[in-house]
């Protein structure tokens, strides 16, 4: 029962991660939209003097900017960003969002030989979506040290030895040991097992081998990171992370 309620957490979390990634791409659509709509008024726009001129610039340039952004925002890359609109965010971007449609649809029939000043708006509407999202990366990071006798080829050797099993791989770079973490390595009863199924990139433990005056010392190093809706992903990475790390220790020390 417990699993089942686990599961259907963890799907229920990332369905709502996959919600949160449509309602982001849709942001930054209608922000390059608004954006192409301020660049395009700025551009159409007449000037006279040199103030008009340099406001005409500052709006190329913010318009180029927002559309930027706008564009990164649609993008697989920012999965990071995630919707969350508190009350104040709500109300900063419904107040801004008014007054802007107001304050452009007066421009356009009052004045609407000057763009310029109209195409501000468009902006400051766009500008004001991005203050409905925030980052939400979840980190974990492990660092160990034990003293070691043994030589580094002995070490590197116990190693390959331990960590020879299904759902492994181990490599030697750069004189450090690597060991990558499959979603298919079953060292232990894993708290978070049922997220292995959404494991997209395997954690892996970096190990050097350090000579000093006193001998030798191993040094264990992993991290892991990913975003909300995938918190059971990155806590499976960690437990992965801290029973090799357990391992290795025992196998070396």
């Amino acid at each position: 029962m417990i699993d089942s309620d686990r599961r259907r957490a963890l799907d229920e979390r990332m369905r709502t991660h996959a919600q949160d990634e449509k309602i982001r791409i849709r942001a930054g659509c209608i922000m390059a939209g608004l954006a192409v709509l301020s660049l395009a008024m700025s551009l159409t726009s007449t000037t006279t003097g040199t103030a008009s001129a340099v406001f005409k610039i500052f709006l190329v340039v913010s318009a180029l900017v927002s559309l930027t952004v706008g564009i990164y925002f649609a993008s697989p890359k920012n999965r990071g960003m995630i919707f969350a609109p508190s009350r104040w965010r709500r109300i900063f971007s419904g107040v801004v969002s008014i007054l802007g449609v107001s304050y452009f649809a007066y421009l356009l029939i009052v004045d609407p030989h000057h763009l310029a000043n109209a195409a501000l708006w468009p902006l400051l509407i766009a500008n004001s979506l991005p203050t409905q999202f925030r980052s939400d990366i979840q980190i974990f990071q492990l660092a160990d040290k034990w003293r070691t006798g043994l030589s580094r080829d002995l070490v590197w050797d116990r190693l390959a030895a331990v960590f020879d099993q299904p759902g492994l791989s181990t490599n030697i770079v750069d004189e450090q040991f690597w060991i990558e973490m499959g979603r298919d390595w079953h060292a232990g009863p894993w708290r978070h097992g049922d997220a292995a199924r959404f494991m997209k990139i395997r954690p892996a433990i970096r190990l050097d081998f350090k000579e000093d005056d006193d001998g030798a010392a191993i040094e264990a190093y992993s991290q892991g990171r990913t975003v909300i809706g995938m918190y059971d992903v990155v806590q499976l990475a960690q437990e992965m992370s801290e029973t090799a790390l357990g391992q290795a220790r025992e196998a070396t020390s």
